[in-house]
């Protein structure tokens, strides 16, 4: 047994992230093939596509039955990425796994990401999951787990992003994710533009493969926006507890996909399918880790995201204590012209991995007029934050996931604040 196995996971990272499927295969083809002996659902997206993976897994619990889920990135621990029944993969697990599959693999290169996808594949086999819950690493046609035929592909929002890999415009990143569809295999299309639209329905006409698009609910939610939020959906009437009106839409991509397994027998009562919808959490996406003082963190890691942000801040009138941090790859000047004018204050800081710096991300806040300070360590900027909240007054955490994940390691500095 390998005594660190996630010590060895992070020494993949030195082999790079590469995008294609022949090295997977072979991986997969040493283990026997894990991904051929349980049945899955796959989820590919820009935005979404973890809160409709965690929406589905809770269901189908909810529905008695058993169920992987395999998402990233991680926030606080790497065991979040594979959960059957919402419950993590043990340390003793992982270990025992990681060095099956190392053992097998023998000097054969591998990276992060395809190790950890066999390692989950694998889990699942030897658990005897009913149905597994599959988020798409990067992508879709080139991913790792794209060696999967499931029972229905789901496509969520898209939106710009890593675009340097997946293409500079919608419809070339509609392209890439559409490499996740298999010949007749069902499709579920979330809310997206007509351009998506087109790329996707030509896809699914050239693989034929039934395509079913999610229409808009009727949203009757209360006036306060950090309440559940409740609305209708082809006559029926569902309540949600993750916050933002982009939750409902991945709630009614996660009921059509519902509907679609209920035709090949993985049926889910009404009962089951609301409870679950209610239940489902998804921490770290417009989250509220703290009530007094308030402090919400999201994980908005790109243009799109931090617009549904933005939205969702409009609604609250408190004054705003901003922290932002953002991996070095994005769209950083976009995103806080975004953001900034809805800060009074902005505390810039970076997160444990690829930060952009707070001198490259300062230069983009000037403009806003905000009173902007520059805290590198994390934790230093939540405890600046923390010295400058007042009881009226909300901390924001944006910008990263990576960003998220640090300031849940440290969310215990909020506690006690006021007395």
């Amino acid at each position: 047994m390998i005594l660190y196995p996630l010590e060895y996971l992070y020494s993949l990272h030195s082999f790079g992230s590469k995008l294609g499927l022949e090295r997977v295969q072979d991986l997969m083809n040493k283990i026997d093939k894990p991904y051929t002996k349980f049945k899955s659902i796959h989820v590919a997206g820009t935005n979404g596509k973890g809160s409709v993976c965690s929406f589905l897994a809770t269901i189908f619990q909810k529905a008695g039955y058993k169920v992987g889920l395999y998402t990233s990135p991680h926030l606080v621990s790497f065991n979040e990425r594979i959960q059957i029944n919402g419950k993590h993969i043990t340390d003793e697990e992982l270990a025992t796994l990681v060095a099956k599959i190392k053992n097998t693999l023998g000097d054969a290169e591998t990276t992060f990401f395809e190790f950890t996808t066999a390692v989950a594949f694998e889990h699942f086999v030897q658990n005897n999951v009913d149905i597994a819950s599959i988020e798409v690493g990067l992508g879709g046609r080139l991913d790792a787990t794209n060696v999967i035929t499931p029972l229905v592909s789901v496509i969520t929002s898209i939106s710009k992003d890593h675009t340097r890999i997946l293409g500079e415009t919608n419809e070339k990143i509609a392209g890439e994710k559409a490499g996740i569809i298999k010949s007749n295999v069902p499709v579920v299309l979330g809310k997206n533009d007509s351009n998506v639209i087109d790329v996707i329905e030509s896809v699914c006409t050239e693989k034929n493969s039934p395509l079913s698009l999610v229409t808009i609910p009727h949203v009757t939610s209360p006036n306060d926006p950090l309440e559940s939020q409740s609305f209708s959906y082809k006559n029926e009437n569902y309540t949600i507890n993750l916050l933002g009106e982009h939750q409902i839409n991945n709630a009614c991509t996660a009921i059509e996909t519902c509907s679609i397994l209920d035709s090949v027998g993985l049926r889910v009562s009404n009962e089951a399918l609301k409870e679950g919808l209610q239940e489902a959490q998804w921490p770290g996406r417009l989250d509220i880790i703290q009530s007094n003082p308030l402090v919400l963190v999201d994980g908005a890691h790109n243009v799109s995201c931090c617009e549904k942000l933005s939205q969702f801040l409009h609604k609250l009138p408190q004054k705003k204590i901003m922290i932002l941090g953002f991996s070095k790859d994005k769209e950083i000047e976009k995103m806080v012209s975004i953001l900034a004018p809805l800060a009074d204050t902005i505390i810039l800081t970076e997160s444990n991995h690829k930060p952009a710096s707070v001198d490259d991300i300062e230069q983009f806040c000037i403009p806003y007029g905000n009173k902007v300070l520059k805290f590198p360590k994390v934790q230093d900027a939540i405890q600046k934050a923390i010295s400058l909240v007042k009881k009226d007054d909300m901390i924001v955490i944006a910008g990263s996931l990576y960003l998220v994940g640090d300031v849940l390691t440290h969310k215990t500095l909020f506690h006690n604040v006021f007395k």
